[in-house]
């Protein structure tokens, strides 16, 4: 009986030692496992691509001919399409950044397409990349196609280009394969054409007056992409409004009573965010700019006419009304007063009228209703800000820009009746 149960007890044991045994094996494998899976992150993340900087990094399959002179010596201008693909990511961004990195290493000027600059080529780029699970890298497709000044083709090719294995967020290697289908595209295309060719069209740049067409003949499904409002500082159609509402366009509109047309930027200031437009409209009816009189004062009266909302509301001017709740702005910002006529976006750009029809400054901005309550728990109603009339005629006159100075009108009724007049919608495509 003894021995019996000895022989229980020792067979009992067996199976604890095997899972001992196995657990141990298991621990073992477990650590060997996350020491794995650790190294794996840290060679993957330390091995993140770094962006090239310049275009002579990067390595290409092809050279350009030996006798073709860099920089050509011609102006160019780049535009990235911006639309959603169907599929895939189109990374717009770093597009732009990579055509203008390595253009500028193959051409005297480049600038990005906007309203009013001069150039003989016009390149475009169109983007699209996947990301390949089975590979783990971006492939992306990039279409190219250059235009003359006038909206010829002269060149159009699609190129195609993969990363490289790396990590899903390794948007430097999406940028490195953008800058590399630029580069290829544009030793393709400058071969093509040849020194003798590119030497000629460098006369015929310098000697050509002919002005680029607008960018809405050169670009199909441009549609605007931001609004905002602007006013008639004459009769020979001089439109002020915000610089930011025009700020990057490639081509800018003004909107009234259900009619569009062109409008090009004089002047502008990024720091006071004014702009100038003109357009080709005559006998247009002007905003009054009178003296000190229309000046902003602490609770007077005012209103705002624009065409906020846009896609929402009509495309009919809506006005407000309030009064100058305070002469300052944000802390540290000058020439600046509050208000407190409701607006919304689109309203940028708007003038600010006293009851008498005098301007009395021009709307920029309002305070962020989110941005109050996140940071300071709190929000506030009507708190917007214009750039006083002071300011606004100090940059009128440093640019030489003439404006109307009429009688007052004598009621409110008038006042608004002649600012739905002078008041347009500003358009930006991009």
């Amino acid at each position: 009986m003894q021995s019996g149960r000895q022989t229980i007890v020792t067979l009992s044991r067996i199976p604890l030692i095997q899972m001992a045994a196995s657990l141990s094996v298991f621990m073992e494998s477990t650590w060997m496992l996350r020491i794995f899976l650790a190294l794996t992150v840290l060679l993957i993340t330390g091995c993140q691509t770094t962006p090239v900087k310049t275009a002579g990094e990067i390595k290409t399959g092809s050279k350009i001919d030996t006798s073709i002179n860099l920089p050509v010596n011609l102006p160019v201008a780049i535009y990235v399409d911006r639309h959603k693909p169907d599929k895939g990511i189109n990374f717009y961004g770093s597009m732009k950044e990579a055509a203008k990195l390595v253009s500028e290493d193959f051409f005297s000027k480049v600038e990005y397409l906007k309203s009013g600059n001069n150039f003989h080529y016009l390149i475009k780029f169109k983007t699209n990349s996947t990301w390949e699970y089975g590979w783990g890298r971006w492939a992306s497709t990039i279409s190219v196609d250059i235009l003359s000044n006038q909206g010829d083709t002269i060149y159009t090719r699609e190129f195609k280009d993969s990363s490289g294995m790396t990590i899903f967020n390794d948007f430097s290697a999406v940028f490195n394969s953008q800058a590399k289908i630029v580069k290829e595209s544009l030793i393709d295309f400058l071969n093509k054409q040849g020194a003798i060719n590119l030497s000629a069209s460098e006369l015929v740049s310098i000697r050509n007056t002919t002005i680029p067409l607008p960018a809405n003949k050169l670009i199909r499904d441009l549609k605007p992409s931001t609004t905002g409002t602007g006013f008639y500082l004459d009769h020979d159609g001089t439109i002020m409004t915000a610089n930011h509402v025009v700020q990057d366009c490639v081509f800018v509109e003004i909107g009234h009573k259900q009619k569009t047309f062109p409008a090009s930027i004089q002047q502008n200031s990024r720091v006071l965010d004014i702009a100038i437009l003109s357009t080709d409209n005559r006998d247009t009816p002007a905003v009054n700019i009178t003296d000190k009189q229309s000046e902003a004062i602490l609770g007077k009266n005012i209103f705002v006419t624009g065409y906020p909302l846009q896609g929402i509301l009509s495309d009919s001017p809506s006005l407000t009304i309030g009064t100058v709740s305070s002469l300052g702005g944000l802390v540290g910002a000058s020439g600046i007063f509050m208000f407190s006529a409701p607006v919304q976006p689109g309203n940028s750009g708007s003038a600010i009228v006293d009851y008498s029809g005098n301007l009395v400054g021009m709307v920029t901005s309002s305070l962020n209703q989110k941005m109050l309550l996140e940071k300071h728990d709190t929000s506030s109603q009507n708190a917007n800000f214009g750039i006083d009339l002071s300011m606004l005629k100090k940059f009128l006159y440093k640019n030489q820009v003439a404006y109307q100075t009429d009688q007052s009108t004598t009621n409110f009724e008038n006042a608004t009746i002649r600012a739905v007049e002078y008041t347009n919608q500003v358009l930006c495509y991009k």
